[in-house]
């Protein structure tokens, strides 16, 4: 008896973290579980751009727009096969205060668009494709091999790498204590800085 409860528990728990999800299949929200804790979005893909804005809100939305939803007919309705995701679809894992996002296989070459709260931390990497960040106030770290970065009136900290693209930055906030970084080897790099100066139309801009 006390096995059969204990296995029952397990099995309730499993069924409360996977509600703690919407997952309609190209697009998937996590609800923020610490208030108003700031959380660190990691997304990592192959093929594709990815977009990340600043929403108004504190839950952390992935879509990816032209992806089709899947379906499988032998699974019984009210149920879904929990390996689809990995297979062709946002893969999300969450972790304390730190979110993974990926894509399934079959899914790359899509664009994936995150929205997430303005203090959000973020680490977004693609290889063949661009990544474009929003009113995003952390620490970010940018990179692509074959894309370029743009990162649109951002505050906080900004590591930015590309291999073959350009780099262009409009900060409105920077903290001087962390470092900044901005690296190509086949492109042009734009910085502008905007300081509390900018209520007179001044700014610092940099053109490497």
């Amino acid at each position: 008896m006390k096995r059969n409860l204990a296995l029952t528990g397990i099995l309730l728990t499993v069924c409360a973290l996977a509600g703690a999800q919407e997952n309609t299949g190209n697009r998937v929200v996590v609800p923020a579980h610490n208030g108003s804790r700031p959380r660190t979005v990691e997304a990592t893909i192959v093929h594709g751009a990815i977009t990340v804005k600043a929403g108004s809100g504190t839950d952390v939305i992935t879509e990816v727009p032209g992806m089709k939803p899947r379906t499988d007919s032998r699974v019984p309705p009210g149920m879904h096969r929990i390996d689809i995701p990995w297979r062709g679809g946002i893969n999300v894992e969450e972790s304390g205060d730190v979110l993974h996002i990926g894509l399934g296989i079959a899914s790359q070459g899509e664009n994936l668009i995150i929205t997430v709260p303005a203090n959000t931390s973020l680490k977004v990497h693609t290889t063949h494709g661009e990544v474009t960040v929003t009113g995003v106030h952390g620490e970010i770290d940018a990179a692509s091999i074959h894309g370029d970065i743009t990162l649109n009136n951002v505050g906080g900290t900004v590591l930015a790498n590309t291999v073959h693209g350009t780099i262009k930055v409009t900060m409105d906030q920077v903290d001087q204590a962390k470092p900044l970084s901005f690296s190509t080897l086949s492109g042009d790099i734009d910085v502008t800085f905007r300081s509390e100066e900018r209520r007179v139309g001044k700014e610092c801009r940099s053109r490497w």
